[in-house]
């Protein structure tokens, strides 16, 4: 990848925990505590960080390898590495330009952005062609509701939908605030993407998602969906092989291998784990994307050689943001590119289909656990 960088964030930075430390640094102490929260006892979000130590590398030698080259087709479209960035909200609280500078950087290098229902730019505020850019919903209870902003989706030339259908009553972590005097107002109204009805108005994040959000809805809700725009359809937070066959089934395009980065249900299967379980059939029938604990090009590696044809990452771009903006998710994600790239050449594959399972070697290694922020 590539994408312009100011020269004192070149090379400043040698890993995404060095990014991790100095944008916690620069946030107010509810602001990270949000960024960095975990479900219960956190036991899912060290299950994700663990899982990659679980495989080891076995590199090969002598396979005349020139140039590595990371480019992989997502839906129909070339992108310069196997990543995306995930749907993530309020980037206004992390940077100046927000969502705007998450595009820019996107595009700059090459890779696709998922936009969040909670973004706080509208589509023309992020940019004026938006073929890289997924757009992501809840299931709503109000189908015409969701309906009109996934058409207003694609009238902005969004290129997907993006479901989160692991999130029945909403985001556990938005709901919470940090006691004492410093308290975190997540901001909830005015929000451009945002679906709302003014006749069903609300004060509360809570409040709004028992009234919108469906939380006992079904697969013949996301048929539904599905038949509602030409766009494809990807489902977000699936674990379960049974949930991938009716993923399949009833649809959808692609789908997100995701524990919602250990925030929703402590003790949940990690994501590399629920990666493992599915045969190639589904590898080779619906196109299959995972995140949760990516700290590393050999990270990506990994979940590559498992299966996924991408990984989206969450907290490491935000992490890029606050260093930097635009720039710092640039210099973060050439980071990513180039850990994957020396990865690869390491281990004999000059491209991303010649990354198989048969390059890892499973062990019970060493825990891997951050430090506390």
């Amino acid at each position: 990848m590539s994408g312009r960088q100011p020269s004192n964030l070149r090379n400043s930075m040698l890993n995404i925990l060095e990014y991790r430390k100095a944008a916690l640094a620069k946030l107010s102490l509810p602001l990270a505590d949000y960024i960095e929260r975990k479900a219960g006892f956190g036991k899912t979000f060290e299950a994700n960080l663990e899982s990659y130590s679980r495989y080891k590398l076995i590199p090969r030698v002598l396979q005349k390898i020139e140039e590595v080259d990371t480019s992989v087709t997502i839906l129909g479209a070339k992108m310069n590495a196997p990543i995306i960035i995930a749907p993530t909200p309020w980037h206004k609280m992390f940077c100046d330009n927000g969502e705007k500078d998450t595009f820019d950087a996107t595009s700059s290098v090459g890779i696709p952005f998922i936009v969040s229902s909670f973004s706080t730019c509208d589509f023309a505020e992020i940019g004026s062609s938006l073929s890289n850019v997924w757009y992501q919903l809840l299931v709503y209870r109000d189908k015409e509701l969701m309906k009109k902003y996934i058409v207003k989706a694609e009238e902005s030339g969004c290129s997907a939908i993006v479901l989160t259908i692991d999130a029945p009553l909403g985001c556990s972590m938005c709901k919470q605030v940090s006691s004492g005097t410093d308290r975190l107002e997540f901001p909830i109204h005015n929000l451009p993407l945002f679906p709302h009805d003014p006749a069903v108005p609300y004060e509360t994040l809570d409040e709004y998602y028992k009234k919108y959000i469906n939380s006992s809805a079904s697969w013949e809700d996301i048929k539904e969906i599905i038949s509602f725009t030409r766009l494809p359809i990807i489902l977000k937070g699936i674990l379960h092989p049974v949930d991938v066959e009716q993923a399949i089934r009833f649809g959808a395009k692609g789908i997100i291998i995701s524990n919602h980065g250990g925030r929703q249900l402590d003790g949940a299967i990690s994501s590399l784990e629920a990666l493992s379980l599915l045969s190639n059939d589904f590898k080779n029938t619906i196109d299959i994307y995972m995140d949760g604990g990516i700290l590393s090009g050999i990270d990506i590696f990994k979940a590559i050689a498992l299966g996924a044809k991408a990984v989206l990452i969450g907290r490491a771009a935000l992490y890029g943001l606050i260093v930097g903006g635009q720039y710092g998710l640039v210099s973060l994600l050439n980071l990513l590119d180039r850990e994957l790239k020396e990865c690869m050449h390491m281990t004999g594959c000059a491209d991303i289909k010649s990354i198989t399972r048969d390059l890892l070697h499973p062990h019970n290694g060493a825990s891997r656990v951050l430090d506390a922020a």
